[in-house]
């Protein structure tokens, strides 16, 4: 077996033996995804990569739901200032531009 076949058949026995709600974790792991893919690191990896990353780091407490949800809502907010100031932008009046005479 590969590598790569051994740590998703590991990563699939830990989200089966996770006590919690299985349901919190692929939501705060594709929260956390979401998050790590902005990374360097991750910018050119596969999807399922970055999502195993993600859920091997939820399921390990390297980063806590609380972190998740405040990093989440942080970048919600900036994605709604960005799109708040492009529809400003584009709704502004247009500039006038006269051409010098020849």
């Amino acid at each position: 077996m590969t590598e790569a076949k051994v740590k998703t058949i590991e990563l699939e026995q830990e989200i089966m033996d996770y006590s919690q709600d299985k349901y919190d974790l692929i939501v705060l792991g594709s929260m956390w995804a979401r998050e790590i893919r902005r990374r360097e690191e991750f910018r050119h990896k596969p999807n399922s990569e970055v999502i195993s990353a993600a859920l091997t780091d939820v399921l390990s407490g390297q980063i806590s739901r609380e972190l998740i949800l405040d990093t989440y809502k942080k970048s919600l907010l900036a994605r709604a200032q960005a799109r708040e100031e492009r529809e400003a932008r584009k709704n502004a009046q247009p500039v006038e531009m006269t051409l010098p005479e020849l």
